[in-house]
């Protein structure tokens, strides 16, 4: 009915108790069964038909003991299951939920804050916030490694949604990169063969990590010669939409981990940098140059012309200045891209991804 008529959460007499019911029954031991219940439940988010859409309706019920509790059977599935239909169920229910901003929150709030009247459907067990942390890091590592795309820009999109909240996400921070989750976002770029959505969706995340910058430095330079093909990649795509992401983590890491290259490395490095300089030169040369624009495109050019040079020029020390002047140009230039259109134009902007197609 969810599929084939209109407007069918409508129809729906007691929502809250279809709601909940549902979310009960994904204790049930068939996988099968589960992702059908996920299914539904994802049907009835998108059709508005949560207790997070109709929270006048509610009464006392305690929304975020809902939301905790589906929140650890979904993962509970998520982590169990082998099968990738059920894995797309289950992204999909999640981050249709956690667009809906009381859900956000559910995965950062303390256990304590919960502490309203709960709906007698529910059964309650409840995790602490630390082991849902880290339920959450397991049951997010098998989809990572789904060979179906979806699967895996979809889980990558739900960590990046999480990371992105305005709730305290340094819990999350640590759990994340204590349960090698970053490692996992290494292993699928590797694998990616350059896939533009998986680029995009792994960089967002490991960029989000990176503000623990202490603790994520080890697993940065663990993955550093996954990243290097990363950059190469993005350097070819004038204003690639992570290369300035990709830019800063390669940075991070050569800041941290002295002695991680080696020559080929840095003169791989240095060459693909400056193609992306000559890149950002070229475009400022087809507009008009802002006036506060003028000392960097000297500098630029100035830098180029030593590139050109002997490669004894090329040192340690003239790379680290292209990847000051690459991310100053990020910082600088593109704030102002509203006054340049001609930028959006270096870039095909990816169509939304439906993570469920009927």
């Amino acid at each position: 009915m969810l599929n084939t008529t209109k407007d069918a959460a409508a129809l729906i007499g007691d929502k809250l108790s279809l709601f909940l019911n549902l979310v009960n029954d994904l204790r049930l031991p068939s996988d099968e069964i589960r992702g059908e219940i996920l299914f539904v439940l994802y049907k009835l988010s998108i059709s508005n038909a949560t207790p997070w859409d109709n929270i006048c309706d509610n009464g006392d019920v305690d929304l975020l003991a809902i939301g905790r509790n589906l929140l650890q059977l979904s993962l509970e599935v998520l982590l169990k299951t082998q099968n990738d239909t059920v894995r797309l169920n289950c992204i999909a229910l999640l981050l249709t939920l956690a667009k809906k901003g009381p859900f956000d929150l559910v995965l950062l709030s303390n256990q304590s804050s919960i502490n309203c009247v709960e709906p007698e459907h529910m059964q309650n067990d409840y995790m602490s916030l630390n082991a849902s942390l880290v339920l959450f890091a397991e049951a997010v590592k098998g989809s990572l490694l789904s060979t179906n795309l979806e699967v895996q820009t979809g889980t990558l999109d739900l960590i990046f949604h999480f990371l992105s909240s305005d709730g305290d996400i340094c819990a999350l921070l640590q759990i994340l990169i204590d349960e090698n989750v970053a490692d996992y976002i290494f292993e699928v770029l590797r694998l990616s063969g350059n896939n533009d959505l998986v680029v995009i969706s792994s960089i967002q995340v490991l960029f989000l990590l990176a503000r623990s910058e202490e603790k994520f430095k080890e697993k940065l330079a663990i993955g550093f010669s996954t990243l290097l093909p990363v950059l190469h990649y993005v350097a070819e795509i004038p204003f690639h939409p992570v290369q300035s992401h990709v830019l800063q983590l390669v940075w991070i890491c050569m800041v941290n981990c002295s002695g991680i290259l080696s020559l080929p490395q840095e003169e791989q490095i240095a060459c693909t940098l400056t193609a992306i300089l000559r890149s950002l030169l070229y475009f400022l040369y087809c507009m008009p140059v802002h006036s506060t624009m003028k000392g960097w495109l000297l500098t630029t050019k100035f830098w180029l012309l030593l590139s050109n040079t002997s490669s004894s020029i090329v040192e340690a020390s003239h790379m680290k200045l292209i990847f000051l002047l690459c991310l100053r140009f990020w910082s600088t230039f593109m704030p102002m891209s509203g006054a340049f259109p001609i930028a959006a134009a270096f870039h095909i902007v990816q169509k939304p991804r439906v993570l469920y197609s009927t």
